[in-house]
């Protein structure tokens, strides 16, 4: 079943899919008009809607019924430095969303190499991948923060991804307000690890095994999860 995404419908007036999303439904998958198909908005809405007018840069559609569905958002809050090859940042934002994660905070540390990131782009791969994999609540995508100030925030339930600790994070009790922090490659340096320790925020270890920035935070999101 394919879904389309829409941020605004309405049962009264007409509903608009974006010009690409619009290109998608008429000139890929050759929808016309008459045909019934299912929009969500990313806040946990399935709607079924009726196409007015197939047209590849705005079409037009009729709200049918709201469908009833039992998803419920996720409360995982992913804080993760940016590699420094954007496709593996990138397919992390992708399995992140098919996986199941409720918001994700980029993570600029000292040795985070990308300090910018692209967040339209980033809202984009959400997207497409919510709708894949049929998720109704997109992941919220934060602002770029930098470390020294992202960590003042942290509350009891955040844990952060750490080498050579014994508490493992499947140990933890899962709560609705865990955030678990992911380092940049090359780990934290010594004097952000003397600010975790200072703050007394949780080290927690994922794998025996060192792991790649985007591989740990999979790795953290699928133990969260089961």
């Amino acid at each position: 079943m394919q879904l389309f995404y829409s941020p605004l419908w309405s049962m009264t007036k007409p509903i608009f899919l974006s010009e690409e999303e619009s290109r998608h439904c008429v000139s890929v998958l050759r929808h016309n008009t008459g045909d019934l198909i299912y929009v969500i908005d990313g806040l946990g809405s399935k709607v079924l809607c009726e196409i007015v007018l197939a047209n590849t840069k705005k079409t037009q559609l009729r709200f049918i019924e709201k469908i009833e569905t039992n998803q419920n958002p996720s409360t995982l809050h992913i804080a993760i430095s940016p590699t420094k090859s954007n496709d593996r940042i990138e397919w992390f934002i992708e399995k992140a969303c098919e996986i199941g994660v409720g918001k994700i905070t980029p993570l600029i540390c000292q040795r985070t190499e990308r300090s910018k990131v692209n967040l339209d782009r980033w809202n984009k791969i959400i997207q497409s991948a919510c709708k894949q994999a049929q998720v109704l609540y997109f992941p919220i995508l934060e602002e770029a923060v930098k470390f020294d100030k992202f960590i003042l925030s942290c509350s009891k339930t955040s844990y952060i991804a750490s080498i050579g600790v014994s508490a493992k994070l499947t140990e933890m009790k899962k709560s609705d307000k865990d955030l678990i922090i992911i380092g940049p490659e090359g780990d934290f340096s010594e004097g952000e690890f003397n600010l975790i320790r200072k703050l007394g925020v949780k080290e927690v270890t994922l794998s025996e095994n060192i792991l790649r920035v985007e591989t740990a935070g999979i790795v953290a999101i699928s133990q969260w999860n089961s």
